[in-house]
């Protein structure tokens, strides 16, 4: 969790769909009561009162496919993440952790299963979370949540 001593993570890379972005950490909107997320499209939000990603439990980040006005998010095409593929996690010591890809789910807003998504136990998972977009073009997609989730980590000091 954010209050501990370990690694924070500070840039995500999933070269199978050209993404490179910060990873800036976020807590609850107080407006909604859910999880805030960036508010453009070009970071990536990663819910620090979870565990962070490779900690036990599921490390959640979440990001935009798309923003009114600003245009394409960093997770544009997270729809096109396929099981085996690579996502890396670099942290502010100078680590990485790898995750292969394992599953794309995609749920309704009103079914988010939030008690898996924000677990805190378990074996460590990390949770790659968006909604359809929210341009108007999107607005029956925005109901919709998707998902990819990750086996545990591989872990790498960079070079």
């Amino acid at each position: 969790m954010a209050d501990d001593l370990g690694p924070k993570p500070t840039r995500l890379h999933i070269e199978a769909i050209g993404v490179s972005a910060d990873i800036k950490p976020h807590g609850v909107d107080r407006s909604t009561g859910q999880m805030d997320v960036p508010h453009n499209v070009f970071d990536v939000g990663w819910y620090m009162y979870g565990p962070s990603p490779g900690d036990p439990g599921s490390a959640v980040l979440a990001a935009h496919v798309d923003l009114y006005g600003q245009g394409p998010g960093v997770f544009f095409d997270l729809d096109r993440l396929e099981p085996g593929d690579v996502i890396s996690v670099s942290f502010d010591d100078g680590t990485d952790a790898l995750f292969d890809v394992w599953a794309t789910t995609t749920y309704r807003k009103d079914q988010l299963p939030t008690d898996v998504l924000f677990n805190r136990d378990g074996p460590p998972t990390l949770s790659l979370v968006t909604c359809g977009g929210a341009s108007p073009q999107h607005l029956s997609v925005r109901q919709q949540r998707g998902g990819i989730c990750t086996a545990p980590p591989r872990r790498r000091t960079r070079t």
